[in-house]
This record gives structure tokens, C-alpha cells and sequence, in this order.
């Protein structure tokens, strides 16, 4: 628990969880305990890639810590890993916007490092 941090997971940062509904071990996943953006009834969330707008699905994107540094993504018709393997035409939406997702906030996470140093 003291090396890896164990249950105290608000002690990291830069982390994003992937969880697919359809692996057998997704209830053992990390949850987050809100959405990450909270949009009015009906509308999708918004992230800004590549100065495009990107809309997906607020429930798919969770804040695990309060920060917003860790976080869980929820892919309904995914599996283990399955955002993590190469894409295919025929991955659901849910993977390609999960993709997408980790992308955004793995660059923000680095330029946000670079400006730091």
C-alpha cells in the first residue's frame, strides 16, 4: 500500500482507467464517483481535438479523484483492452471515442508538463 499507493489513489495523477462492460472483470475496474463534465439534459460533452469539436457521451467519461487527474472511461460494448488495440472499421463507437479521449488527455497532460519545466 505505502509503495504503489494502493487505496489511496488520489495520491497519483495522469491516469486514465478503461473499463469494457463486456469483460467478465469490469466490476473489479476503477469507477470514478462523477462524470467528468455535466451537460445539460439531452446534450453530449464537447472536447476540443485538433480544433475540432469532439462530442461523445457524458456517461462514458468519470472523475475518479476530485482533481480530475485520474479518470475511468466506461465502454459499454467493449472488452479487455479493446481500446488499446489497433483500430478497426468495425470497433464499436465507444472505442473509437474512448481513443480519442485517452489521446486528448495524454497530449494535455504533456504539454502541461512541458509548460512546467
Amino acid at each position: 500500500d505505502e509503495l504503489y499507493g494502493g487505496l489511496r489513489i488520489g495520491y497519483h495523477s495522469n491516469i486514465i482507467f478503461s473499463n469494457g462492460l463486456l469483460d467478465p472483470w469490469s466490476t473489479a475496474g476503477v469507477y470514478g464517483k462523477t462524470n467528468a463534465a455535466e451537460p445539460k439534459e439531452g446534450e453530449k460533452c464537447m472536447l476540443e481535438i485538433d480544433k475540432e469539436s469532439f462530442y461523445y457521451d457524458c456517461d462514458m467519461l468519470q472523475n475518479v479523484t476530485n482533481n480530475g487527474s485520474v479518470l475511468a472511461l466506461i465502454l459499454d460494448l467493449g472488452a479487455h483492452h479493446l481500446d488499446l488495440m489497433f483500430s478497426n472499421k468495425e470497433d464499436p463507437k465507444c472505442a473509437r471515442d474512448a481513443r480519442k479521449i485517452e489521446e486528448h488527455y495524454i497530449l494535455k497532460w504533456i504539454n502541461e508538463w512541458r509548460d512546467g519545466c
